[in-house]
């Protein structure tokens, strides 16, 4: 079992938890699992992030009902109104409801387009955020 570390943030609609270590992403496994178990996620990344990451993620989303990955450019062109909407229609047309979920794995851009698209959807639904790189972490937090 590696070091996790826990952090958590309480805000008026609840707590955000923070988790930080070696090997995070595996040692979370249960909570993001029971997170998503039965719901429809949303895997939102770019081409190039999914590529390298999207397969491990997937392993600890076994209980989800449906996994949906959507990509979304590199860079600053993934913070637009038309990279929303269009995410919102992928959302809708895919079976998205109040209860599904929606993971931001990636950079700035991709935690960016993917807080602002899940806190919009249907009066906003739960977001995770898997950021990739340090600058990544930063920025989500």
């Amino acid at each position: 079992m590696c070091a996790l570390r826990r952090f958590e943030s309480p805000h008026e609609r609840g707590v955000s938890t923070i988790l930080v270590g070696s090997d995070a992403l595996k040692a979370a496994a249960p909570e993001i699992s029971a997170w998503c178990q039965g719901r429809r996620v949303f895997l939102i990344t770019s081409e190039q992030v999914g590529s390298l990451f999207e397969d491990a993620v997937r392993t600890l989303l076994g209980s989800s009902a449906a996994v949906e990955t959507l990509i979304v450019p590199d860079g600053e062109e993934a913070k637009s109104v038309a990279v929303a909407d269009g995410l919102w229609n992928e959302m809708l047309e895919r079976g998205g409801k109040r209860d599904s979920r929606v993971i931001a794995l990636g950079g700035g851009s991709v935690g960016d387009v993917a807080g602002f698209v899940a806190a919009c959807f249907l009066r906003g639904v739960e977001l995770a955020q898997i950021p990739t790189t340090l600058l990544a972490q930063v920025d989500a937090s």
